[in-house]
């Protein structure tokens, strides 16, 4: 009897064992399909941005045009810390015509892609009045011939309006304007920087802003923002960035910016980033809040400010309203005069927001406390050490670029206040 006892008290030890066994291949069955079921909604929620974020791009990274649904950024946000206001180059448009020492005017002209539209220098097209810049459209009533902007060939535009070009070129920076765009979606006001120089072979071109009807999207909610370098090169890089709105961008004002920096370029549109470019020599990007292209390093280029409208398949009526520009202004960076910046108290200021090649906040017998919006730059590496508090809700940003020419750089201020 007591040996059976025995043998059936191995019988119920094998047959726990065995559950055991049997719950823990269970147990981990369930984890290893919670594992399959959670990547499975992970690569469905990755896919789902991407179709949203990459609608008929080319290509993910390299293509020539891309689409971003964007929700239209209605609130301001200040410009980030560090950037200096360059009055050299900015303009108010505080007076009662065209700084001609800062801008030229096209007479006369028109632009291959809109042979409809001639561009004239005469107040009934450009003027300036009441604080702003107003470029307004009037029919060819005269049968004005136009000249082809960069060629001897002639057109004669049914609808005339202005074009400005600056007698100044910049390279990096950060440039804003704020803008009017008027109701009728069809004319369209643009902001964009040429680097178009017969003596040079290379073509730069940065489109901030500009009207879309590629496929049909001649729509008063997308608009166009563009990358183009080396076009006369074989390292041509073109970028076409569509954006599409969830509200209309005409009948309202408007702040477009762009910072054009050595390894990046990043659009924005009243202080918010609508798209992020990063340049990178043949790095394929896999991540889906930025896009790259294989831009070289940007050459000087000219500011333009004009208004045009592409030949549509219907007629268009007249506008109604002007387009106008408040003002337009261009920034530099700072550079800092020690190698590195490390401040026992750090305190948001002009001396903090300078660029450094290298910038260190916090570590042994220092502290940085930050509660207000700022920006620290640097050209190499920024530290963050034991000491560096955030409060929250405070924006904060830290930013590493890789300078040209440190000591001779563009991107850095001169000669200004």
């Amino acid at each position: 009897m007591r040996c059976r006892t025995r043998q059936h008290h191995g019988r119920l030890v094998h047959s726990r064992k065995r559950r055991k066994r049997l719950d823990e291949k269970t147990t981990q069955n369930l984890a290893t399909m919670k594992k399959f079921i959670y990547l499975c909604g992970m690569m469905l929620i990755s896919m789902s941005i991407m179709a949203q974020d990459i609608l008929n791009s080319n290509d993910y990274c390299g293509y020539l045009k891309k689409k971003l649904q964007r929700s239209f950024p209605a609130t301001s946000t200040p410009l980030s810390a560090g950037w200096r206001y360059n009055s050299t180059y900015s303009d108010e448009f505080s007076g009662s015509s065209v700084d001609r020492n800062k801008w030229s005017v096209k007479h006369e002209q028109y632009h291959p892609n809109f042979g409809s539209t001639g561009f004239m220098d005469r107040s009934e097209n450009v003027r300036v009045e009441n604080g702003k810049l107003y470029f307004s459209v009037t029919e060819n009533e005269d049968a004005i011939v136009c000249q082809h902007l960069w060629e001897n060939t002639t057109t004669t535009p049914a609808l005339l309006c202005g074009y400005m070009d600056s007698k100044f070129k910049i390279q990096y920076g950060y440039i804003e304007v704020m803008c009017y765009l008027p109701s009728n979606h069809h004319y369209w006001p643009c902001f964009w920087t040429t680097g178009r120089d017969n003596s040079i072979p290379d073509y730069d071109e940065v489109d901030v802003f500009e009207r879309t009807n590629d496929d049909g999207t001649d729509l008063p909610n997308i608009l166009r923002q563009n990358c183009y370098n080396g076009t006369n090169t074989p390292h041509r890089s073109h970028l076409t960035q569509i954006l599409t709105f969830d509200e209309p961008v005409t009948g309202r004002a408007s702040v477009f910016g762009v910072e054009i920096l050595p390894e990046e370029t990043v659009f924005y549109i009243n202080g918010h980033v609508t798209s992020h470019v990063k340049h990178h020599n043949g790095w394929e990007n896999s991540w889906n809040t930025f896009t790259c292209t294989d831009n070289e390093e940007m050459i000087p280029m000219k500011i333009v400010l004009d208004m045009a409208f592409p030949p549509t398949q219907e007629e268009i009526p007249m506008p109604h309203e002007d387009s106008w520009f408040e003002y337009f202004r261009c920034y530099k960076l700072q550079r800092g005069s020690i190698e590195t910046y490390h401040p026992i108290t750090f305190t948001p200021s002009n001396e903090s927001t300078m660029v450094y090649p290298h910038v260190i906040l916090g570590g042994a017998g220092c502290q940085a406390a930050v509660d207000i919006a700022t920006a620290v730059w640097a050209e190499q590496d920024i530290i963050l050490d034991k000491g560096f508090e955030l409060s929250a809700n405070t924006p904060f940003s830290a930013r590493v670029i890789s300078v040209p020419n440190p000591e001779h750089s563009p991107l850095y201020l001169q000669n200004c206040p």
